[in-house]
């Protein structure tokens, strides 16, 4: 009985800790950034919030304007190479969604560019127009 009030003691604990966010902002023994972090516009305001590993941002990433409204979202794939990318109108109807892709240049700079087929949409939520991109650089559009 005394293991079972000692177990829910430390359960109770480590719930109450992560609701007051103790677990968030935390770096790793190398000093990179690890689990789950929040950068902030200032004190307040949520400027983006997700994951790291080890320094690398992993799963889903959220952004939000100066109001605290969600802009853009980003989904990392496991490899980190593509990153499925969905932007909001203030009203949080999509506005936009596609892929992305990272790379690493020379000089240790990362390169963040649009690839692939994007959709826009209007506020009803029509596809307005498709837009085709290689390395950043719209090669074919067309509306709808």
């Amino acid at each position: 009985m005394k293991h079972i009030k000692i177990f829910l003691a430390l359960i109770f604990f480590i719930c109450i800790c992560a609701s007051c966010g103790l677990f968030i902002n935390r770096t790793d023994r190398h000093g990179e950034r690890h689990g789950k972090w929040k950068h902030y516009w200032d004190k307040k305001i949520v400027q983006r919030k997700g994951k790291y590993r080890h320094g690398l941002e992993v799963g889903t990433w959220k952004y939000f304007d100066l109001k605290g409204i969600l802009t853009k979202k980003e989904e990392y794939n496991q490899a980190r190479y593509t990153i499925f990318t969905t932007t909001y109108y203030p009203d949080k109807k999509i506005e936009s969604k596609g892929n992305a892709c990272l790379l690493e240049e020379p000089g240790n700079s990362l390169h963040y560019y649009w690839q692939g087929e994007w959709l826009y949409f209007d506020e009803s939520g029509s596809i307005m127009r498709r837009e085709w991109y290689e390395k950043g650089v719209m090669v074919r559009k067309a509306d709808q």
